[in-house]
């Protein structure tokens, strides 16, 4: 009896490897990308019965989700995007003292510098934490 409460205990703390972490981890990206593709299915569907333009669906996926409030912002920058090479071919130019870089993939601060005019140091970018 008391080697199984042991193991009990034991299975408790396995909880917190870093394999279980993993998966657990890579569960919730699955789950994640299984609610994408759903999403992605309805946009597709809501797309064929309104005749929407690709460039109009990608528009309304980037806006989804947004607050009321700053839904009229999000798809005029949605509308700046799709029509943004740097954001739809994810390329763009560096500036590096002085010569330029070509970088594929295009960093997000870049990006929105690009695409949106928007000064990269108020650019968010998840990479450098910013």
């Amino acid at each position: 009896g008391g080697g199984m409460g042991g193991g009990m205990g034991g299975q408790h703390a396995g909880m917190h490897n870093p394999m279980q972490m993993q998966l657990m981890h890579d569960e919730m990206m699955l789950e994640h990308e299984r609610q994408q593709g759903q999403l992605l299915d309805e946009m597709v569907k809501l797309g064929f019965e309104s005749n929407m333009s690709p460039e109009r669906m990608m528009q309304a996926q980037m806006c989804m989700g947004v607050d009321e409030k700053y839904m009229a912002m999000c798809e005029g920058y949605a509308v700046y995007l799709s029509e943004c090479p740097s954001f739809l071919h994810d390329i763009c130019h560096e500036d590096v003292g002085g010569s330029e870089l070509l970088r594929s993939p295009c960093p997000d601060y870049l990006k929105c510098y690009y695409c949106l005019r928007i000064n990269p140091l108020y650019c968010f970018d998840p990479v450098l934490g910013g």
